[in-house]
C-alpha cells in the first residue's frame, strides 16, 4: 500500500506543478460547495484566478481558460445543477444570451422553470445581461416575466408549422420590471456564499 500512495503523491504533485489550473479545475469539479472557497484560496497561491460564473461563459463544470485562469461552472450553483445542461445547449444552439427578454423568450420554449433561474440569477451568473445588475429586481421580477413568456408561448406550442421563437419576438409584450435598489453588498455576499461558496 506505501508504494502505491507513494506513486499517487508523485503523480498528484507533477500535475500539480505542471498543469496547475487544469489540476485545481479538476479538484474543484467534484468539491462540494462548502469546501469550494478553500481551492478557490489555493488556485489563488498559484496566481490562477477562478472566474465567476456567467451565463455566456461557463460551461457545465469548472474549466480551464485560455488565459490560464478557471471558469465557475454552471452546475456547481447550489439550486442549478444539471438544469445547467438546458442553459448550455440553448447557448450553443443560438449564440450568447443577448439580454434578460432573450433569454426568456428561449428558455421559456426549452421548458426552464423558475427555481434554476433565480439561483442563477442570485448567484451573479446573469450580471452580464441583467440591466444595471440589479439582482434584486430581476430576481422578483423573473416569474412574471416568464409566466407571460409562457403564455405567448402557449398559443402557437401545438402550431409545429409556426417558428414560436419568430412568433414570440414579434408577439410578446414583455412587462417591464419595476426598478429599485439592488441589494446592499452584504446581501450580495452572502447568496454568493449561499449558492457558489
Amino acid at each position: 500500500h506505501a508504494v502505491a500512495y507513494s506513486l499517487v503523491s508523485y503523480r498528484t504533485a507533477w500535475l500539480k506543478h505542471y498543469y496547475p489550473t487544469e489540476y485545481m479545475a479538476a479538484l474543484l469539479k467534484y468539491t462540494p460547495i462548502a469546501k469550494i472557497p478553500f481551492y478557490i484560496k489555493e488556485a489563488n497561491a498559484f496566481n490562477i484566478r477562478v472566474l465567476s460564473p456567467n451565463i455566456n461563459k461557463s460551461n457545465r463544470d469548472f474549466e480551464p481558460t485560455t488565459d490560464g485562469n478557471i471558469q465557475f461552472g454552471l452546475r456547481n450553483i447550489k439550486g442549478v445543477s444539471n438544469n445547467s445542461d438546458s442553459y448550455i445547449a440553448e447557448r450553443n444552439a443560438r449564440g450568447e444570451f443577448k439580454s434578460f427578454n432573450d433569454l426568456i423568450i428561449r428558455m421559456t420554449i426549452a421548458g426552464v422553470n423558475i427555481r434554476p433561474l433565480k439561483f442563477l440569477i442570485l448567484s451573479g451568473a446573469m450580471d452580464s445581461i441583467i440591466p444595471n445588475k440589479n439582482r434584486k429586481v430581476y430576481s422578483e421580477f423573473a416569474q412574471e416575466c416568464l409566466d407571460s413568456c409562457r403564455a405567448c408561448y402557449k398559443k402557437v406550442s401545438d402550431k409545429p408549422e409556426i417558428d414560436p421563437y419568430a412568433y414570440i419576438r414579434a408577439n410578446w409584450v414583455a412587462p417591464v420590471a419595476e426598478q429599485s435598489p439592488n441589494f446592499d453588498k452584504l446581501t450580495v455576499l452572502n447568496y454568493e456564499k449561499e449558492l457558489i461558496g
